[in-house]
């Protein structure tokens, strides 16, 4: 007689890593209730879905030779007790995760009004927090020392460090309206203060402040 060896489909549970039945509602071991698989697409072409959950269940596969789960980038099937996919490397857990959705969209116009009113109050909107965080900082260090030389009377040089510093703020909040405005709608190869560019930024208003600081010191002496 031939091989008679049957491919049983089973299921991983994503919280405990427990093998169940592929028909199981729930996890044998944690309890958990598993989630129930996408609809099917239309029949009589309708609109497909943007995008389409993976079931990570059917991943893996116990068959004569152990089981094996299938890499979702590359589908090739590796062993259960590999962590890596042995042909492109991506991760066990990247499977057994499946397909994660597209974040929201965001409102490009809203994220520019709201750096208008406040230098990275735009990229906190989008969820980049750490360009939020260094813009607001850089803005208000440049506001700071221009208030302190607009209202430092008889010190040399100081109007004119007031000038620079006050039309380097203008920049900032102009320019951080753009690049939010840019980031909301992914065109990231249009913002402005990006990458090195924004350590130049930060470099040359401290050596400015610097230069200005040490002329003021000059001429008092």
């Amino acid at each position: 007689m031939g091989d008679t060896s049957v491919v049983t489909e089973t299921r991983r549970c994503p919280s405990c890593g427990g093998l169940n039945p592929a028909s199981a509602d729930w996890c044998g071991q944690c309890l958990r209730r598993f989630t129930p698989p996408p609809p099917p697409p239309p029949a009589f072409g309708g609109a497909e879905p943007k995008i389409r959950a993976t079931d990570p269940s059917a991943s893996v596969a116990v068959t004569k030779e152990g089981i094996t789960w299938r890499c979702r980038m590359c589908e090739h099937d590796n062993e259960l007790a590999a962590s890596v996919c042995d042909v492109c490397g991506s991760p066990f857990a990247a499977t057994m995760r499946g397909a994660e959705p597209e974040p929201e969209p965001r409102d490009a116009n809203l994220a520019a009004l709201l750096s208008l009113f406040f230098p990275g109050a735009g990229h906190g909107y989008l969820g980049r927090w750490p360009d939020a965080i260094a813009r607001a900082v850089l803005s208000v260090f440049v506001v700071a020392v221009a208030l302190v030389g607009a209202l430092a009377d008889g010190v040399p040089g100081s109007l004119l460090l007031a000038a620079v510093f006050g039309l380097a703020a203008f920049a900032l909040w102009a320019g951080g309206a753009h690049d939010a405005y840019r980031s909301a709608r992914n065109e990231d190869d249009l913002v402005l203060l990006r990458g090195r560019r924004y350590m130049y930024v930060t470099f040359g208003l401290m050596g400015v402040l610097m230069t200005g600081l040490v002329i003021a010191l000059v001429s008092a002496a």
